[in-house]
Formats: structure tokens, C-alpha cells, sequence
């Protein structure tokens, strides 16, 4: 594709009517890059969060992870009630459970702190664990990992290590 050859506000413009048919078609990586070039004013240098918003829902329905991450990100961060809360809890969950390590990070976080969900610092360990073996280090949940009894931390352990088998 040349958009990888010479990504510039030209060659989103002419990419954009092929990916809105791809769209048509029901393609959930076409959703996805219409959300990142409207939503980033890729193709105009002009940004449309309203447009960039809607095909990041739809990307995120569709079962782009990346997609679920952003979007849970974007809710977290101007939450207009607990269902907001409670969704990008969810659509962490169902990222992190197809393995994103960004979404099992912030995963364990919403469990260590109790946001979105009930607090868990067995669940919160065992998404730690998955991510950091994914290579995501973090030093705060490193922290709360310190703070576990040693039968929470092998309780989690043990979770992290039957992943994916029980989830």
C-alpha cells in the first residue's frame, strides 16, 4: 500500500473512499483506520472527534483489541456516569482476555483499585502477571504485588499460569 510507503494527508485523502467501501463491507480493520484517520485528522489535518469516535465504536464492536483498549481509555478519561466506568472495564476484560498486554495492565489496575469492578487483588495479581510476562513492567502494581499475602500471590500465580485454559 503506498499509505505505508508515504503516509501524508494526500494519501489518506485517496485512500479514504476505499476505505469507506471497505467499511460498507462490514471490514472491522476498515473501521479502525477510519477512526484513527478521522479521529487524528489524518486525511484533512482537520480532526472530527465526533466521526473518529463513532468508527472506534464500531472497530470495538467489531473485536479490534486495539480499538477496545483506545476506546476504554477514552471513556475512563471523561466518564459521564459508572456505566462508562463499568464498560471500559469490560472492554478491557474482553482485549485483555485475547491477550492485548496493555488492556491486562490496566485490567490488574482496575482490580487493585476497585474501579469499574469489585476490588480483587488476586484478579488484579493475575492480569500483572500475564502482562509482565508479556514484557509490561509496571511499578505500581509491582508494589501492590509486594503487599499480597503469600497465599493471594500463589493464588494468583496459579490463575496466570492456567491462562488461557480458565478465564
Amino acid at each position: 500500500h503506498r499509505i505505508n510507503q508515504r503516509p501524508t494527508s494526500a494519501t489518506y485523502r485517496e485512500m479514504l473512499p476505499m476505505l469507506e467501501k471497505a467499511a460498507e463491507y462490514r471490514l472491522a480493520d476498515a473501521y479502525y483506520s477510519l477512526a484513527k484517520i478521522y479521529s487524528e485528522g489524518l486525511a484533512t489535518k482537520i480532526n472530527d472527534p465526533e466521526k473518529g469516535r463513532f468508527w472506534l465504536e464500531k472497530a470495538a464492536v467489531a473485536g479490534i483489541d486495539t480499538a477496545q483498549v483506545e476506546l476504554a481509555i477514552e471513556l475512563l478519561g471523561n466518564p459521564e456516569d459508572d456505566k462508562d466506568v463499568q464498560r471500559a472495564f469490560g472492554l478491557f476484560k474482553l482485549a485483555a482476555s485475547r491477550g492485548n498486554v496493555i488492556a491486562q495492565n490496566r485490567l490488574a489496575h482496575m482490580f487493585f483499585e476497585g474501579i469499574g469492578t469489585e476490588r480483587s487483588a488476586v484478579e488484579g495479581a493475575k492480569w500483572h502477571i500475564l502482562a509482565s510476562r508479556a514484557g509490561r513492567n509496571d511499578f505500581d502494581l509491582d508494589r501492590y504485588m509486594n503487599d499480597l499475602s503469600p497465599e493471594a500471590r500463589q493464588q494468583a500465580l496459579k490463575l496466570a499460569n492456567q491462562w488461557p485454559s480458565v478465564n
